[in-house]
């Protein structure tokens, strides 16, 4: 016997209208931000800086946990926000690189990772333009462009 699946209608409270900021906020709260992400984002924003939400970061982490990644190319950090959330989601055994031409945002990345808990990371600091010819063409699961 096979299971049914339930009808898929319209959510109801949307009334076709995007979310509202009360519901983007629900949303961005149902995640748990691990410790080392949440002491990145308070830097981040103790500079002013905008950090990507919890919800995109959760994503990524679903992306690497989904595609099994051992190895994630990120172009472009985030003071280590969402590199934090990438390296929770990859293989053991896994490495993350980011390349990023901000002195400042990589210094932030760097020190954001030493605090992570596992997994490999590589901070490379120059424009991705330079960097991408010399990569293997094979060796990434996963390519994050922000």
């Amino acid at each position: 016997m096979q299971a049914r699946l339930p009808a898929v209608t319209a959510n109801p409270a949307s009334d076709g209208h995007p979310p509202s900021p009360v519901q983007w906020a629900a949303v961005d709260a149902w995640s748990a931000e691990p410790d080392d992400a949440a002491a990145a984002r308070a830097r981040i924003e103790a500079e002013g800086a905008a950090a990507p939400s919890r919800a995109q970061c959760s994503a990524l982490r679903l992306f690497a946990t989904l595609a099994g990644a051992e190895d994630a190319l990120m172009l472009g950090c985030t003071g280590g926000v969402a590199e934090s959330w990438v390296l929770d989601g990859l293989a053991p055994q896994g490495t993350l690189t980011v390349i990023d031409d901000d002195p400042h945002r990589q210094a932030l990345t760097r020190d954001a990772l030493s605090h992570a808990p596992s997994t490999a990371a590589r901070v490379i600091t120059a424009r991705a333009s330079e960097v991408l010819p010399r990569l293997a063409d094979t060796g990434y699961d996963l390519v994050i462009v922000d």
